[in-house]
């Protein structure tokens, strides 16, 4: 079992509002309405809805051309009963230094940082890493990185300091858990235009409207990650840091991996 650190008042910054964040942050956004805790969630996104995302993605035609964690965070406020605060960020991630002092900013003292990586580019996804990673020394930052395809897709937990691991036959030590990027090494190469930053090139991958199993695997992503934010706001320790879910199959499996 792999126990993270304590959390205290969950400040969950969401990158993503689209196809695996969309459902991950309405999925969050029930599971702590009305929490004991303080929970805050920023969400970062600086695309807007389009005609193509109606399908797959957690939009209405009403929040059509509107920025899609505004959109998202209108709708949740409406439907939810006392949902937990929102923060929108209607512009793309593409300084590291901005995201740094953005984090440090604005995790209060008696909160804990939880990152949930729900990007569609390399880029992103590296600078995000950089900053939990330069954030060592100055806030603890558990982190949640989700990718999936057509087939389904996997969600990877890490943090940016040694977590405890305690398997069922030896004795208990400190381990760095590894990032999506390390663990899946192949990911981190150029394919169909997403590793490049959206917010920096005006180029941006096009999503296939004739999969819609694609959708499932945004769905059930966005189901595991609400899911294990969850666990691990209530100080649950967790069996693995890898899960995997197929739409083929309707299973999600869990492993240890590069422990």
């Amino acid at each position: 079992m792999l126990k993270l650190p304590n959390v205290k008042n969950p400040h969950i910054y969401v990158f993503g509002a689209g196809g695996t964040g969309g459902f991950a942050l309405e999925f969050l956004s029930r599971l702590f309405a009305d929490a004991s805790q303080r929970v805050t969630i920023e969400i970062f996104d600086g695309d807007t809805v389009e005609n193509k995302n109606l399908k797959r993605q957690n939009f209405v035609v009403d929040d059509l051309d509107k920025n899609k964690s505004t959109a998202l965070i209108s709708r949740l406020k409406k439907q939810v009963v006392t949902p937990p605060t929102f923060v929108d960020h209607t512009e793309y991630v593409t300084s590291a230094d901005d995201l740094e002092a953005e984090i440090l900013g604005n995790t209060e003292e008696d909160e804990t940082a939880i990152v949930v990586l729900a990007v569609d580019n390399i880029a992103t996804r590296r600078l995000i890493n950089q900053v939990i990673e330069d954030l060592e020394d100055a806030l603890t930052i558990i982190a949640l990185d989700s990718g999936n395809d057509n087939q389904g897709g996997q969600v990877v937990v890490y943090a940016n300091t040694d977590v405890v691991d305690t398997p069922l036959l030896g004795q208990s030590r400190n381990v760095k858990l590894p990032t999506m990027l390390t663990l899946y090494p192949e990911i981190d190469i150029i394919k169909d235009g997403r590793d490049e930053n959206p917010g920096l090139t005006s180029y941006c991958a096009e999503e296939s409207n004739d999969k819609p199993q694609s959708m499932m695997a945004n769905v059930r992503n966005g189901e595991v990650l609400a899911g294990l934010v969850y666990q691990i706001s209530q100080n649950q320790p967790l069996p693995y840091n890898v899960w995997k879910s197929s739409v083929l199959t309707g299973a999600t499996k869990g492993e240890l991996k590069g422990v």
